[in-house]
C-alpha cells in the first residue's frame, strides 16, 4: 500500500497558515511526512511563518481582482505542483482553492480543501450567494475531501454535493485554543501599561472589537454602539483593514472613549484587558477564532447571530446573538452586560467551558488527523498518524 510521504498546504496569504495549521504540520512531520507550505508574502505572519521548520514557497503577489494575479498564480502553482509531486494539496481560502483543486487534481495524489468559511453564506444577495455556489458546486469534481467548521457548512456540503461521488465532507471544531493559555489573568503591570496609553477610565468596562476592518465585519456598527452608549464605557477597535482610517477618524469625532487601535501583536493582551468581546461580522465566517480566545478567557460576548457564530456562542448561556445589522438590539444587549459585572462574570465563566469542552486543539487535531487518515485509506494509501502529539 502506498504512503503518504509528502503534503503541501497552500492559501493565500500566510496567516491561515501560521496562525491555524502549525499543529497539523508537526503532526504530520511527526509522522514522518514532509510538508511544505505556499503563499502571497506581505502580511504580517510572513516572516513568523518563514521561522518555522517547514520549507514556504512564495507565490506571486497581486489583487485577485486582476485576471493577471490569477495567470501568474496558476503558473506558478502548476510548476510547483509539478516538481513537487506531493500525495496530498491542502487548499485554504477561497480564491486560492479554486485555483489549485483542478491542478490538483491532475497533478498530486489526493486533494483536499479546507474551508474556513465556504463562500457563500445567507447574509450575501441572490446573484453573488449564486455565483459562489455555482463556483463551488463545478469544483466539487476536482474536490476529494471538504473540511468544515461549523454546522451550516457541513449541512450546505451534503446538499450540494461539493465534493466528488466518492470524496468526503469532515466537520472539525475550528482550529483549536490553547485554554491553558488563557487561564490566567493580564498581569497589574500590562493592565496599567494598557490603561495609561489608552486613557482607559477606571472602572469602566472595555469593550473590544478585533478583527478586519471590512464593511461584511462592521466595525462601523461597534462606532454606532459607542455613540449610543456615551461615556459608560470604553471601546477598543483593533486591526487593519481598508476601512481602519475611516474608522480612526470617526472615533475621534464621537469621543475619548472610543480607541482605534493598529493591527497589534498583542492581541491576547487586549482580549485580557476586556471586559467583553463584540463581532458584529455578517462575513463568510467559518469558526470565528477571536470568539473562542473570548471564550477561553472567560469573557461574555455579542455577536450578529450568523453561521459559525451561532457554533460558539449560546443564546443567554456565554453571550448574547442578535439579528444581523440590528444595532438597536446590539446596543441594548451590550448594554446589559455594560451594566451587569455580576452577569458579564457568569457568560464569561459559562464560555470558557464550553471552549474547554468542544474547541480545543487537542478535539481540532484529532478531527483533522482523523479525517486525513480516512480519506487516506478512502483513495488507496495508508493510514498516517495514529495519536498525534502537540
Amino acid at each position: 500500500m502506498r504512503k503518504i510521504k509528502r503534503v503541501l498546504q497552500i492559501a493565500n496569504r500566510a496567516g491561515p497558515l501560521h496562525i491555524f495549521m502549525l499543529p497539523l504540520c508537526r503532526a504530520l512531520a511527526q509522522a514522518g511526512v514532509e510538508v511544505e507550505l505556499a503563499c502571497m508574502p506581505g502580511q504580517a505572519s510572513w516572516r513568523p511563518l518563514l521561522e518555522e521548520d517547514f520549507p514556504v514557497h512564495p507565490l506571486p503577489e497581486g489583487s485577485w481582482a486582476s485576471p493577471t494575479t490569477w495567470f501568474k498564480v496558476h503558473r506558478a502553482v502548476k510548476a510547483l505542483l509539478v516538481a513537487g509531486s506531493y500525495d496530498m494539496v491542502i487548499a485554504h481560502t477561497p480564491a486560492m482553492s479554486w485555483l489549485v483543486r483542478p491542478l490538483s487534481a491532475r497533478h498530486a495524489g489526493i486533494t483536499v480543501y479546507f474551508a474556513h468559511g465556504l463562500p457563500f453564506s445567507p447574509q450575501q444577495d441572490r446573484f453573488r450567494y449564486g455565483i459562489y455556489l455555482a463556483v463551488e458546486k463545478y469544483l466539487a469534481r476536482y474536490t476529494d475531501g471538504l473540511l468544515v467548521m461549523n454546522m451550516d457548512d457541513q449541512q450546505a456540503c451534503k446538499a450540494f454535493s461539493l465534493t466528488r461521488p466518492d470524496g468526503l465532507c469532515g466537520y472539525i471544531p475550528g482550529v483549536g485554543i490553547d485554554v491553558n493559555r488563557w487561564s490566567e489573568p493580564l498581569s497589574e503591570s500590562l493592565r496599567k501599561q494598557w490603561s495609561e496609553e489608552l486613557h482607559l477610565s477606571e472602572g469602566k468596562p472595555v469593550v473590544l472589537f478585533l478583527g478586519r476592518f471590512i464593511h461584511s465585519k462592521r466595525p462601523q456598527d461597534i462606532l454606532k454602539c459607542a455613540a449610543q452608549m456615551g461615556g459608560e464605557a470604553d471601546f477598543i477597535l483593533a486591526g487593519e483593514g481598508p476601512m481602519w482610517h475611516q474608522m480612526k477618524r470617526r472615533a475621534g469625532r464621537i469621543g475619548p472613549h472610543v480607541h482605534v487601535l493598529e493591527f497589534t501583536s498583542e492581541a491576547a493582551e487586549l482580549i485580557m484587558l476586556s471586559d467583553i468581546v463584540v463581532l458584529p461580522s455578517v462575513f463568510r465566517e467559518g469558526l470565528p477564532r477571536v470568539l473562542l480566545e473570548a471564550g477561553a478567557a472567560a469573557k461574555p460576548i455579542v455577536a450578529y447571530d450568523i453561521r459559525g457564530v451561532r457554533d460558539i456562542v449560546q443564546n443567554g448561556h456565554n453571550g448574547h446573538l442578535v439579528q444581523s445589522c440590528d444595532i438597536v438590539r446590539f446596543s441594548e444587549a451590550l448594554r446589559l452586560l455594560v451594566r451587569d459585572p455580576a452577569l458579564r462574570q457568569r457568560l464569561g465563566q459559562q464560555g470558557r467551558q464550553i471552549v474547554q469542552n468542544n474547541f480545543t486543539v487537542e478535539h481540532s487535531l484529532a478531527a483533522i488527523t482523523s479525517f486525513i487518515n480516512t480519506i487516506a485509506v478512502a483513495k488507496g494509501y495508508s493510514s498516517i498518524m495514529t495519536n498525534p502529539q502537540m
